[in-house]
């Protein structure tokens, strides 16, 4: 028997956490994307230190400024959370530049990819390298889990290997 997905209010909202238990690659990234410019209206890429030092340019991030809705600061290692507006197309063209979640790992790119709705709660939190959950409302979540490609990557391969 599985267990229910933990929930939470946020506000007015009751929201369901689902980590994402196999990486989206390839279809299932391109599926996910879509579905958060169903439900939100920006994306958040981190920027460490070194990344900075390095040479941002080859980030790509200094072509999308036009789209960008802002820079926070975040945490000790003065990380550099850049948030960009998810309904410009060269937004979602460099999202579906990278093969899949774990691309974002700053490895010649910005790391932690996430989305924001609209209301600025969060809809996918990620550390590339370690985790990556899902808050959704009860409609986003029935929406995610009718797409066949996301619903193998929320419940893992042992799920799928029991179907």
């Amino acid at each position: 028997m599985r267990a229910l997905p933990k929930a939470r209010r946020q506000g007015y909202m009751l929201l369901l956490a689902r980590h994402i238990e196999t990486e989206p690659r390839d279809a299932a990234y391109r599926a996910l994307i879509a579905c958060a410019r169903q439900f939100c209206s920006a994306a958040t890429l981190d920027l460490s230190a070194r990344a900075r030092k390095r040479d941002p340019s080859r980030l790509g991030l200094e072509n999308l400024a036009e789209w960008s809705l802002g820079v926070e600061t975040s945490g000790l290692r003065r990380r550099q959370r850049h948030v960009l507006r998810l309904e410009a197309p060269p937004v979602v063209a460099y999202l579906l530049s990278a093969q899949g979640l774990d691309d974002w790992s700053g490895h010649g790119r910005p790391s932690d990819l996430g989305f924001r709705r609209r209301d600025g709660s969060v809809w996918l939190w990620s550390i590339a390298h370690e985790a990556a959950t899902l808050y959704l409302t009860p409609h986003e979540l029935e929406t995610i889990m009718a797409n066949d490609l996301l619903r193998a990557c929320l419940d893992g391969p042992a799920a799928a290997k029991a179907r």
